[in-house]
């Protein structure tokens, strides 16, 4: 499977945060464009489920009809398409899959956490808005196969600064800077950003409720229904605190990331440098 890996371009508006000078690179393949560019597609008002999580049934669609027209090379992505209606609808899933895929590294956080940002009665809007240690995010992508950014730049910039929006911790923006076909520059990914807010602290995080509802799913395969109905009542009438969770019910635990994970599960990042030994290295030399 071919990779491409991004280098991170910093706009004056962020070359001095130490945030974003902790992330100067990524890597990105076509699976994964589509895993995090679906977020472009507009969800049903009744879905309960995570933006994120709802639409990654719709994938194999997704790929069947865009594959084609993306080129993934080893420093560069190349639009394909030569109708401009197509060339922007693939820049654009372009631009929201490097957005969403540079964020999750940026903060270690899960993609399932982003949530589209629904449009206000009045004013711009930006596009995703996610909560991390209690802090809001907000997130504009934009996608393009120019060679210059200014006015997209120009226009996260007019969002950001939008009387209409409320307050959070940090609104920031990237831009895929792809390719057409031929094109000798490297593609990239352009950061722009303002100031973080340290007085905008989040009290609730959303996802925490969208978390429960996907637990809830698995649960009613196997619980009876005495106690599904424990679970679930509270939990749809939104009364959180009625949730419960005995930990002395779960027989083991482990600690990742100064994050303590409840029940019998495996998690591939707890042996992760074990996999890249031996990605690296010829495994009988390994194991001799």
């Amino acid at each position: 499977m071919s990779k491409s890996k991004m280098k991170i371009y910093l706009d004056e508006t962020v070359k001095d945060s130490e945030l974003f000078k902790s992330k100067l690179e990524f890597e990105i393949c076509k699976p994964e464009i589509f895993k995090y560019g679906i977020m472009v597609e507009e969800i049903p008002p009744h879905i309960i489920d995570s933006d994120f999580d709802y639409l990654q049934s719709k994938i194999p669609a997704y790929e069947l009809l865009h594959s084609d027209f993306i080129n993934v090379e080893a420093n560069k992505i190349e639009n394909l398409s030569v109708d401009d209606r197509k060339k922007k609808t693939i820049s654009e899933i372009i631009g929201v899959a490097f957005g969403i895929k540079y964020t999750v590294e940026l903060l270690n956080t899960n993609p399932n956490k982003f949530k589209k940002i629904g449009i206000p009665t009045n004013g711009k809007y930006l596009d995703y808005s996610l909560i991390v240690d209690n802090l809001e995010y907000e997130l504009e992508t934009k996608g393009t196969v120019s060679a210059y950014y200014n006015s997209f730049k120009k226009d996260i910039i007019e969002k950001k600064n939008s009387a209409s929006l409320k307050d959070v911790y940090l609104r920031f923006g990237t831009i895929a800077m792809i390719n057409n076909p031929g094109d000798l520059k490297n593609s990239q990914c352009v950061v722009v950003d303002d100031p973080p807010d340290d007085n905008n602290k989040s009290g609730e995080d959303s996802s925490y409720e969208t978390q429960l509802l996907n637990y809830a799913m698995f649960l009613s395969y196997i619980l009876d229904s005495k106690y599904y109905n424990k679970f679930i009542k509270p939990l749809k009438n939104k009364r959180f605190r009625r949730v419960k969770i005995n930990q002395n019910k779960f027989f083991t635990r482990f600690e990742f990331n100064g994050k303590v994970y409840l029940g019998e599960c495996f998690d591939y990042r707890l042996i992760r440098e074990d996999l890249d030994t031996l990605r690296l290295n010829n495994l009988d030399d390994v194991l001799s």
